[in-house]
Order: structure tokens, then sequence, then C-alpha cells
């Protein structure tokens, strides 16, 4: 048994000294293959531990030192983290290997400490980080402690997954680094007791599959290599740079820029990386530019496997041609990439103004209008959706941090960040489906007119999976008519939404919260956040018709200040037909 002292930050060296991981010539120990080498004491195969694991498991204990009155438990949690790691780049060097952290609790003592034990000391919020300089110095400090074992674990192609089962915050955005840069997957949730642990945990396995037929991929590396009239921006996505410059490498970088090789770690089906490039000018006469990605990875069952994608694209279509191919979802999710990584790396970025930058300078390039004359503005047809979707995004929990907490926005950047096109565009505007009696379900705006009062919606955000039920239908079920024989068809239907929801859970992963709600239920105000405020308290007409009981006519009443998609757009329109 070795005890290390959770308020000191070891060295690798310090640690394979103490576990014997160096030999007596002073040279590491070959990894650990066998049970008799110092390594195999720590790290076995599990066909060799899995009863002794097993046992000490089910043998788990809570802590039993006392915890003083108003006090934190002591969690030194960023000192276990940095011996963890330090023992499997000793035991494992240059190989593929997975490491879990399970947090029940922020980090309270050593190094990577967020907060005091004494509970009358407030865990940091965003508030403190952008206006505190002490948190926002003691943030920066814990950020690069974490950064400094990310980068040691990606280099060894190490992948670390952190796994929190708490109320309070546990210092997720302080660590965010040790999931990013290795290719590791977070699990957010109140508790280990919960479902939603339960279930996502076995689906983490379960993606690991059959040795033969796994779909993870470890200790993976991207490379890049394309034609000499372009040029190279970044990766914007869970990676590590390798920081290999080439003369195809761009000097204006987005993400992680300035190379054309980076260290991916873990990858999966969900795992998505967007790439970023630039023409270079006149380096070719060519029309077309040629991409290849070059994907190297461990499988599961221990080769090395090299999967090689070649793209040729025409680069020199006019604008014309470009418009009629523009893939605006792409677009939008390629968009809220980037602003994302701006706000992860630069505090100081006014993330509203640019996307609103975005906004208008693509509507303009390719809509028709007449100068000074909102009126006469006509987008095309494959950029029709792209305002509404920067509408959303502006509102999103990715540009806007208001009444979440650090780890949450965090953890939704995150997710972010992994997630497919269909998925992130999903997080940005969530869908909404309408069920209503002898009607099949059907898709419906996102907008507070959608909410009737015969009507159930369930509304997918990603995070988030709610059922809403409308005043008249909540009333029916108070009154239990779904228990009456004469009522069987009202059962049937309130199961309809409940069948929908089962079925988008099947693949979710991490799974997200279920809510049954009702209007004017507590909860209903995941739903309200959502809604573009089309009838918000602020338009007196509807709010005199909602109090005269025009209610199932004209929507929920909001109560918010954001402007609705139709005052948005009033002022984009403006602002695109001022541009020339």
């Amino acid at each position: 048994m070795h005890t290390f002292n959770g308020a000191k930050e070891y060295t690798p060296a310090e640690i394979e000294d103490s576990l014997g991981l160096i030999s007596r010539a002073g040279r590491p120990q070959q990894p650990a293959q066998t049970q008799q080498s110092p390594a195999g004491r720590y790290v076995q195969q599990l066909a060799i531990c899995e009863f002794t694991l097993q046992l000490q498991i089910e043998s788990l204990k809570v802590d039993s030192f006392p915890i003083p009155k108003q006090s934190r438990p002591a969690r030194a949690t960023g000192a276990a983290i940095n011996v963890a790691t330090h023992l499997l780049g000793a035991s494992f060097p240059k190989t593929a290997a997975n490491m879990f952290l399970f947090s029940g609790g922020p980090c309270t003592y050593g190094p990577g400490a967020i907060v005091s034990t004494k509970l009358k000391d407030p865990i940091r919020s965003h508030n403190d980080l952008l206006n505190d300089s002490s948190a926002a110095k003691e943030f920066k400090k814990n950020q690069q402690y974490y950064q400094n074992i990310a980068t040691k674990a990606a280099v060894n192609g190490h992948t670390i997954d952190i796994m929190i089962g708490s109320y309070d915050q546990t210092g997720l955005t302080e660590m965010e680094s040790l999931v990013d840069k290795t290719g590791g997957s977070v699990v957010q949730t109140d508790s280990y007791t919960s479902a939603i642990f339960k279930q996502s945990f076995q689906r983490m396995f379960a993606l690991r599959g059959d040795v033969e037929e796994s779909a993870i991929a470890f200790n993976a590396t991207l490379e890049v290599k394309v034609s000499n009239n372009l040029k190279i921006n970044g990766l914007v996505g869970h990676g590590t740079s390798l920081l290999r410059k080439t003369p195809t490498v761009s000097e204006i970088k987005v993400g992680l820029g300035g190379t054309d090789a980076w260290k991916l770690g873990s990858v999966n089906p969900h795992s998505t990386y967007a790439l970023y490039f630039e023409l270079a000018g006149a380096a070719s006469n060519s029309p077309f530019a040629t991409f290849q990605f070059i994907l190297q990875y461990q499988h599961l069952d221990g080769t090395r496997r090299l999967h090689v994608t070649t793209v040729q694209k025409n680069v020199s279509q006019g604008k014309p041609s470009l418009i009629s191919n523009f893939d605006q979802e792409a677009a939008a999710v390629l968009v809220a990439r980037e602003a994302v990584d701006k706000t992860m790396r630069d505090d100081s970025v006014d993330l509203l103004r640019w996307v609103d930058k975005i906004l208008v300078d693509v509507c303009a390039n390719f809509s028709r209008f007449i100068p000074n004359q909102a009126s006469s503005l006509s987008m095309p047809p494959t950029l029709n959706f792209f305002p509404q979707f920067m509408y959303h995004l502006r509102r999103s929990t990715f540009v806007q941090v208001f009444n979440s907490s650090p780890d949450e926005t965090s953890f939704y950047r995150h997710c972010f960040l992994t997630e497919d096109c269909t998925n992130a565009l999903l997080m940005i505007q969530p869908s909404l489906t309408a069920y209503e009696l002898d009607k099949e379900p059907f898709p419906v705006l996102l907008d507070s007119e959608s909410i009737k009062m015969n009507r159930i919606l369930i509304l997918d955000t990603f995070f988030h999976l709610l059922i809403f039920h409308g005043s008249q239908i909540a009333e029916w079920r108070r009154e239990r008519y779904q228990d009456k024989p004469d009522y069987e068809y009202f059962k049937e239907f309130l199961d309809l939404p409940k069948q929908e929801a089962a079925e988008i859970l099947i693949d979710r992963f991490p799974l997200p919260r279920f809510i049954d709600t009702e209007e004017g239920g507590s909860q209903a105000r995941f739903l309200m956040s959502k809604l573009n405020p089309s009838t918000s308290y602020k338009e007196l007409d509807n709010l005199n018709a909602f109090a005269n009981g025009a209610r199932g006519a004209v929507g929920a009443v909001v109560f918010t200040d954001d402007v609705s998609l139709q005052t948005f757009m009033k002022y984009v329109n403006e602002a695109i037909v001022k541009t020339n």
C-alpha cells in the first residue's frame, strides 16, 4: 500500500521512484506485461484482476473520517489525477490507455482546489471569474495545472473520462482540458445512483462492444494534406496540436492552428472535428483543391490501423454556384464551433457582435436588395434559415452563461464540440413536436404560439427531453380520465410522447435529463427559455387577449426581455442593406 501527500504536486520521477517503477540503474522498467513486473503490481489485465477489482468495488464504503460541521469533505482530486496520470504514463508510455475520474464533489485540498473546506466560502461563479481578480487568478492557476497533466496524457496517447455525480460544482471548468486534449467524455449528473448516470456509463462501454467489432479507436492521430492552392487554418474539436508546421499551414489560426497534424486520443462514432481552410491565392492555377485526411489509431485488439480519405473540390466557382450548393445547416454549426472555441480561449471576445457580423456579411454577399431599403431584401432559398440558426445560437447556453454555473457551461460546450452536425444543430435550435387528439404527430415552430391548451409538446434539446402538457390536457390528466374504461384512447394519446422519447434515448450519449411537466409547472421553464417569444408580455395586444380568455389562439405569454425572432430579423435586414 502506498500513500501520497494530497497537498503536493509530484513529478513523474518521484512517483516512479516511490512505486518502484525505476530500476536500480536509474532506468524506467519495461511496460507492465506480466504480474511479476514492477508496474504489474498496479496495472494488470482484466482477466487477471477482474475478481479482485469487483470485490474491491463491492466493498467500498463511505469515508469514515469525520467531517467538521459547516465544512466540506477534504478532496485531493488534483493530486489524485496527477499521480494516476504519471503511474499510467510510466506503465504504458506511448500506448493506448483509458483513465476514469469519478468526482463526487469539488476539489478542496491541494493542487487544483477550487474552494476551501468551509461551507461559508461559495464556489466560484461566472460573475466571480469575470469581476473578481483573485478568483480569476486562482482559476487560471488551476486551469494551467490540469492543462499540464492533460498534455502529458495526450502525448502518451492516454484518454481521460470524467464521471460526475454531485449537486455541487466539481471543478469541470478547470479540468475540461483533461477531456478536451485527450478525446475523453464527460457524464455530469446529480448522483451516481441516478438512472442518467447508470445508463450513460453502461452506454459508454457498450460502444466498445466486442474486441473485433469495437467502434472505439484509441491513441488516434489525424494528419491533413492539401494541394498548393489551399492553406490550413486549424481544427476545432477535442485534440492536441502536434506543432508540425508545413508550407500548407496558414498564419491565420482557427482553434488548434499552426499545424497540419493533431493527436485526437479516443475516437468514437460520435466524434466530429471541424477543419478550416483558406484559398492560397495565385499559388496554383488549378480550379480544384485536394484534401487528404490520414487517420491512424490503435484498435481495441492492439493493432495499428490507417484510414486515408482523399477528396477533390472545385474552388473556382463564382457566387451563384457557391450559394446554390451552400449548406446552411453545416455553416451554422461551423460558425457556432468557432464561436465556442473563441470564448473558451479568449474571455474578451464579444461573441454576440462577432456572430452578428458573420450573419450580416454572409447575407449581404449573397442576397439581393436595394441599398437602404430593407423591404427590398431577398435571400436565396439556401440561406433563408441561416439567420434563424444564428438567432437561436445567440440565445443558447454556448454563448449566454446567465443562469448556468461554469461547470454546466463547460459540459454543454464539451458535448457540442463532440457531436455531429445533426446533433449540434439540435443543440442550437431544439426540435419541437406536437401531439393532438385524432392527429398524427407533427413538427411545429419553436415559438410561443405553438403552445395550445389541447396539445402535448415534446422538446428535444439534446441535453433535455421534455414532455409538456397543455392546460386542458393537464386538467384531464389530473382528473384521471386515462384510468376510465371509456377513455382508453386518451390513455394511448398520453403514452405516444413517452414512446417517442424512449426511441430518442436509444442512441443518445450522455443520456439526456427527462422532464414531464405541464403548463404552469415549475419545470416548464426549460421549454419557455427555448421558445421564440413572439407572444411576450411586451406585446400588449397579446397580453390583453390572454387576459380576456383568447388563450387557445395566441399561445403562451413568455415573460422575457429577449427580442423575438421577428424583431431580430428586422434589425438584421436593416443592417444588411446599409452595408453598401
